[in-house]
Protein backbone atom coordinates (compact mmCIF):
# COMPACT_ATOMS: atom_id res chain seq x y z
CA UNK A 1 0.00 0.00 0.00
CA UNK A 2 1.07 3.62 0.11
CA UNK A 3 2.89 2.95 3.39
CA UNK A 4 5.05 0.22 1.94
CA UNK A 5 3.30 -2.61 3.84
CA UNK A 6 2.76 -5.88 1.98
CA UNK A 7 -0.84 -6.81 1.46
CA UNK A 8 -2.91 -8.66 2.38
CA UNK A 9 -2.04 -8.76 6.11
CA UNK A 10 -3.54 -10.34 9.19
CA UNK A 11 -4.18 -6.98 10.70
CA UNK A 12 -6.57 -8.10 13.43
CA UNK A 13 -4.69 -11.23 14.51
CA UNK A 14 -7.42 -13.65 13.64
CA UNK A 15 -5.11 -15.84 11.53
CA UNK A 16 -6.80 -14.69 8.26
CA UNK A 17 -4.90 -12.41 5.88
CA UNK A 18 -7.49 -10.34 3.96
CA UNK A 19 -7.72 -6.80 2.67
CA UNK A 20 -9.66 -5.63 5.67
CA UNK A 21 -8.66 -2.00 5.73
CA UNK A 22 -8.28 0.59 2.97
CA UNK A 23 -5.76 -1.55 1.15
CA UNK A 24 -6.04 -0.98 -2.65
CA UNK A 25 -5.97 2.68 -3.35
CA UNK A 26 -4.49 2.12 -6.88
CA UNK A 27 -4.28 -0.77 -9.34
CA UNK A 28 -3.62 -1.27 -13.04
CA UNK A 29 -6.68 -0.92 -15.16
CA UNK A 30 -7.78 -3.99 -17.05
CA UNK A 31 -7.60 -3.60 -20.85
CA UNK A 32 -10.88 -2.92 -22.54
CA UNK A 33 -11.64 -4.63 -25.86
CA UNK A 34 -14.37 -3.27 -28.09
CA UNK A 35 -16.09 -6.05 -30.05
CA UNK A 36 -18.43 -4.82 -32.78
CA UNK A 37 -21.75 -6.55 -33.09
CA UNK A 38 -22.75 -8.25 -36.37
CA UNK A 39 -26.27 -6.86 -36.53
CA UNK A 40 -27.47 -3.33 -36.92
CA UNK A 41 -30.83 -1.75 -37.22
CA UNK A 42 -31.03 0.42 -40.34
CA UNK A 43 -32.52 3.83 -40.05
CA UNK A 44 -34.84 3.25 -42.97
CA UNK A 45 -36.13 0.25 -44.93
CA UNK A 46 -37.21 0.36 -48.57
CA UNK A 47 -38.88 -2.41 -50.54
CA UNK A 48 -40.34 -2.73 -54.02
CA UNK A 49 -42.63 -5.30 -55.66
CA UNK A 50 -42.46 -5.87 -59.43
CA UNK A 51 -45.28 -7.64 -61.20
CA UNK A 52 -44.17 -9.14 -64.52
CA UNK A 53 -46.39 -8.82 -67.58
CA UNK A 54 -45.43 -12.26 -68.81
CA UNK A 55 -43.74 -15.29 -67.30
CA UNK A 56 -41.21 -17.34 -69.22
CA UNK A 57 -39.38 -20.51 -68.25
CA UNK A 58 -36.61 -22.28 -70.15
CA UNK A 59 -35.12 -25.74 -69.89
CA UNK A 60 -31.56 -26.10 -71.14
CA UNK A 61 -30.62 -29.51 -72.47
CA UNK A 62 -29.97 -31.03 -75.87
CA UNK A 63 -32.98 -29.07 -77.01
CA UNK A 64 -33.81 -25.79 -75.34
CA UNK A 65 -37.53 -25.41 -74.64
CA UNK A 66 -39.09 -22.12 -73.74
CA UNK A 67 -42.66 -21.51 -72.62
CA UNK A 68 -44.41 -18.24 -71.98
CA UNK A 69 -47.70 -17.46 -70.30
CA UNK A 70 -49.86 -14.76 -71.88
CA UNK A 71 -53.51 -14.08 -72.56
CA UNK A 72 -54.40 -15.67 -75.91
CA UNK A 73 -56.10 -13.60 -78.58
CA UNK A 74 -59.46 -14.61 -80.02
CA UNK A 75 -59.71 -15.91 -83.57
CA UNK A 76 -63.47 -15.42 -83.80
CA UNK A 77 -64.76 -12.78 -86.23
CA UNK A 78 -64.73 -9.38 -84.61
CA UNK A 79 -67.76 -7.18 -84.15
CA UNK A 80 -68.40 -3.49 -84.51
CA UNK A 81 -66.57 -2.78 -87.78
CA UNK A 82 -67.60 -3.02 -91.43
CA UNK A 83 -68.45 -6.40 -92.94
CA UNK A 84 -66.19 -6.91 -95.96
CA UNK A 85 -67.28 -9.40 -98.61
CA UNK A 86 -64.43 -11.69 -99.68
CA UNK A 87 -65.94 -13.89 -102.41
CA UNK A 88 -68.08 -13.45 -105.54
CA UNK A 89 -69.85 -16.76 -104.88
CA UNK A 90 -73.45 -16.72 -103.63
CA UNK A 91 -73.16 -19.28 -100.84
CA UNK A 92 -74.07 -19.97 -97.22
CA UNK A 93 -71.56 -22.78 -96.64
CA UNK A 94 -69.22 -22.66 -93.67
CA UNK A 95 -66.02 -22.48 -95.69
CA UNK A 96 -64.07 -19.56 -94.26
CA UNK A 97 -65.22 -16.81 -96.59
CA UNK A 98 -67.76 -13.99 -96.41
CA UNK A 99 -70.24 -13.90 -99.29
CA UNK A 100 -72.65 -11.05 -99.96
CA UNK A 101 -75.58 -13.18 -98.81
CA UNK A 102 -73.72 -14.16 -95.64
CA UNK A 103 -72.86 -10.51 -94.99
CA UNK A 104 -76.53 -9.55 -95.32
CA UNK A 105 -77.58 -12.26 -92.89
CA UNK A 106 -74.84 -11.28 -90.41
CA UNK A 107 -76.18 -7.72 -90.48
CA UNK A 108 -79.81 -8.83 -90.21
CA UNK A 109 -79.25 -11.30 -87.37
CA UNK A 110 -76.46 -9.47 -85.50
CA UNK A 111 -74.50 -12.69 -85.33
CA UNK A 112 -71.41 -14.02 -87.16
CA UNK A 113 -72.14 -15.97 -90.34
CA UNK A 114 -69.20 -18.00 -91.65
CA UNK A 115 -66.29 -15.50 -91.78
CA UNK A 116 -68.58 -12.44 -91.72
CA UNK A 117 -68.52 -10.65 -88.35
CA UNK A 118 -71.75 -9.99 -86.51
CA UNK A 119 -73.81 -6.92 -87.19
CA UNK A 120 -74.66 -4.46 -84.44
CA UNK A 121 -78.05 -4.35 -82.77
CA UNK A 122 -77.72 -0.72 -81.64
CA UNK A 123 -76.11 0.90 -84.70
CA UNK A 124 -76.22 0.83 -88.49
CA UNK A 125 -74.10 -1.82 -90.20
CA UNK A 126 -71.85 -1.37 -93.24
CA UNK A 127 -71.10 -3.94 -95.92
CA UNK A 128 -68.06 -3.28 -98.12
CA UNK A 129 -68.48 -4.77 -101.59
CA UNK A 130 -65.22 -4.78 -103.60
CA UNK A 131 -65.19 -4.65 -107.38
CA UNK A 132 -66.58 -7.71 -109.15
CA UNK A 133 -69.81 -9.31 -110.40
CA UNK A 134 -71.87 -10.87 -107.61
CA UNK A 135 -74.38 -13.22 -109.23
CA UNK A 136 -77.27 -14.57 -107.15
CA UNK A 137 -77.67 -18.33 -107.62
CA UNK A 138 -79.80 -19.55 -104.70
CA UNK A 139 -83.25 -19.88 -106.24
CA UNK A 140 -86.35 -19.71 -104.07
CA UNK A 141 -88.37 -17.21 -102.09
CA UNK A 142 -88.33 -16.11 -98.46
CA UNK A 143 -87.88 -12.96 -96.38
CA UNK A 144 -84.73 -14.05 -94.53
CA UNK A 145 -82.12 -13.81 -97.33
CA UNK A 146 -81.62 -17.57 -97.40
CA UNK A 147 -83.02 -17.90 -100.93
CA UNK A 148 -83.76 -15.64 -103.85
CA UNK A 149 -83.39 -11.90 -103.31
CA UNK A 150 -81.34 -10.21 -100.60
CA UNK A 151 -83.79 -9.29 -97.84
CA UNK A 152 -82.72 -6.29 -95.71
CA UNK A 153 -84.39 -5.98 -92.30
CA UNK A 154 -82.46 -3.25 -90.46
CA UNK A 155 -80.27 -0.19 -90.77
CA UNK A 156 -77.59 -0.95 -93.34
CA UNK A 157 -75.19 0.71 -95.79
CA UNK A 158 -73.81 -1.26 -98.75
CA UNK A 159 -70.89 0.43 -100.50
CA UNK A 160 -69.36 -0.79 -103.74
CA UNK A 161 -66.35 0.29 -105.78
CA UNK A 162 -68.32 2.25 -108.37
CA UNK A 163 -71.28 1.49 -110.64
CA UNK A 164 -69.00 0.11 -113.34
CA UNK A 165 -66.88 -1.88 -110.89
CA UNK A 166 -69.31 -3.51 -108.45
CA UNK A 167 -72.31 -5.30 -109.99
CA UNK A 168 -74.98 -7.32 -108.20
CA UNK A 169 -76.73 -9.55 -110.75
CA UNK A 170 -80.11 -11.10 -109.98
CA UNK A 171 -79.56 -13.80 -112.60
CA UNK A 172 -83.32 -13.57 -113.42
CA UNK A 173 -84.03 -15.76 -110.36
CA UNK A 174 -85.69 -13.03 -108.29
CA UNK A 175 -85.37 -9.30 -107.68
CA UNK A 176 -82.00 -8.23 -106.26
CA UNK A 177 -82.84 -6.30 -103.06
CA UNK A 178 -85.97 -6.40 -100.89
CA UNK A 179 -86.04 -3.65 -98.24
CA UNK A 180 -88.41 -4.81 -95.51
CA UNK A 181 -87.55 -2.20 -92.88
CA UNK A 182 -84.88 0.14 -91.59
CA UNK A 183 -82.72 2.89 -93.05
CA UNK A 184 -80.86 1.50 -96.07
CA UNK A 185 -78.19 3.18 -98.21
CA UNK A 186 -76.82 1.63 -101.39
CA UNK A 187 -73.76 3.37 -102.79
CA UNK A 188 -71.56 3.07 -105.89
CA UNK A 189 -72.82 -0.15 -107.48
CA UNK A 190 -75.05 -1.57 -110.23
CA UNK A 191 -78.23 -3.62 -109.70
CA UNK A 192 -79.13 -5.61 -112.81
CA UNK A 193 -80.99 -8.61 -114.23
CA UNK A 194 -83.53 -8.95 -111.46
CA UNK A 195 -86.83 -10.66 -112.25
CA UNK A 196 -89.59 -10.69 -109.64
CA UNK A 197 -92.17 -12.53 -111.75
CA UNK A 198 -95.71 -11.52 -110.81
CA UNK A 199 -94.55 -9.61 -107.73
CA UNK A 200 -93.88 -5.87 -108.07
CA UNK A 201 -90.32 -4.54 -108.04
CA UNK A 202 -88.06 -6.19 -110.61
CA UNK A 203 -84.77 -4.75 -109.31
CA UNK A 204 -85.69 -3.48 -105.85
CA UNK A 205 -88.78 -3.49 -103.67
CA UNK A 206 -89.18 -1.26 -100.63
CA UNK A 207 -91.94 -2.09 -98.17
CA UNK A 208 -91.19 0.60 -95.55
CA UNK A 209 -88.38 2.59 -93.98
CA UNK A 210 -85.94 4.83 -95.83
CA UNK A 211 -83.93 3.98 -98.95
CA UNK A 212 -81.14 6.12 -100.44
CA UNK A 213 -79.42 5.22 -103.71
CA UNK A 214 -76.26 7.22 -104.43
CA UNK A 215 -74.27 6.70 -107.64
CA UNK A 216 -76.26 3.53 -108.37
CA UNK A 217 -77.30 2.15 -111.76
CA UNK A 218 -80.49 0.04 -111.95
CA UNK A 219 -80.55 -1.73 -115.28
CA UNK A 220 -82.32 -4.48 -117.22
CA UNK A 221 -84.67 -5.60 -114.46
CA UNK A 222 -88.12 -7.11 -115.15
CA UNK A 223 -91.45 -7.55 -113.37
CA UNK A 224 -94.81 -8.80 -114.57
CA UNK A 225 -96.44 -6.23 -112.29
CA UNK A 226 -95.40 -2.68 -111.23
CA UNK A 227 -91.97 -1.05 -110.96
CA UNK A 228 -89.48 -2.66 -113.29
CA UNK A 229 -86.51 -0.97 -111.59
CA UNK A 230 -87.94 0.03 -108.20
CA UNK A 231 -91.29 -0.53 -106.52
CA UNK A 232 -91.89 1.86 -103.63
CA UNK A 233 -94.67 0.39 -101.52
CA UNK A 234 -94.00 2.49 -98.41
CA UNK A 235 -91.55 4.86 -96.80
CA UNK A 236 -89.15 7.27 -98.48
CA UNK A 237 -86.77 6.74 -101.41
CA UNK A 238 -84.04 9.19 -102.43
CA UNK A 239 -82.03 8.85 -105.65
CA UNK A 240 -78.79 10.82 -105.98
CA UNK A 241 -76.95 10.73 -109.32
CA UNK A 242 -78.81 7.55 -110.27
CA UNK A 243 -79.40 5.83 -113.59
CA UNK A 244 -82.49 3.74 -114.39
CA UNK A 245 -82.31 2.20 -117.85
CA UNK A 246 -83.57 -0.85 -119.72
CA UNK A 247 -86.08 -1.87 -117.01
CA UNK A 248 -89.51 -3.36 -117.87
CA UNK A 249 -92.85 -3.61 -116.04
CA UNK A 250 -95.86 -5.60 -117.25
CA UNK A 251 -98.18 -3.04 -115.69
CA UNK A 252 -97.08 0.39 -114.39
CA UNK A 253 -93.75 2.12 -114.02
CA UNK A 254 -91.07 0.64 -116.21
CA UNK A 255 -88.43 2.45 -114.15
CA UNK A 256 -90.17 3.28 -110.84
CA UNK A 257 -93.62 2.73 -109.41
CA UNK A 258 -94.94 4.29 -106.22
CA UNK A 259 -97.98 2.96 -104.40
CA UNK A 260 -99.58 4.53 -101.37
CA UNK A 261 -100.44 7.97 -100.07
CA UNK A 262 -97.57 8.00 -97.57
CA UNK A 263 -94.64 7.31 -99.89
CA UNK A 264 -92.09 9.97 -100.84
CA UNK A 265 -89.75 9.81 -103.83
CA UNK A 266 -86.93 12.30 -104.37
CA UNK A 267 -84.64 12.35 -107.42
CA UNK A 268 -81.50 14.53 -107.70
CA UNK A 269 -79.29 14.58 -110.81
CA UNK A 270 -80.73 11.21 -111.88
CA UNK A 271 -81.52 9.78 -115.31
CA UNK A 272 -84.47 7.58 -116.28
CA UNK A 273 -84.05 6.40 -119.85
CA UNK A 274 -85.15 3.56 -122.11
CA UNK A 275 -87.45 1.91 -119.58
Amino acid sequence: DQRGQPRPLDGDGNATAICDIGALETMAAAPVTNTPTASATPSATASATVTPTATATATNGPTSTATASATPSSTAPSTGGPITVTTLTDDLATNGNCSLREAVRAANLNTPVDACPAGRATASDTIILPAGVYTLTRAGADDSALLGDLDLTGDLTVTGAGATGTIVDGNALDRVYHILNGTVQLNSLTIRNGNSGASSGGGLRQNSGSLTLSDVAVQNNVTGNDGGGLYLGGGTATLNRGLFSGNFAGDEGGAISTNGATVTLRLTNSTLSGN
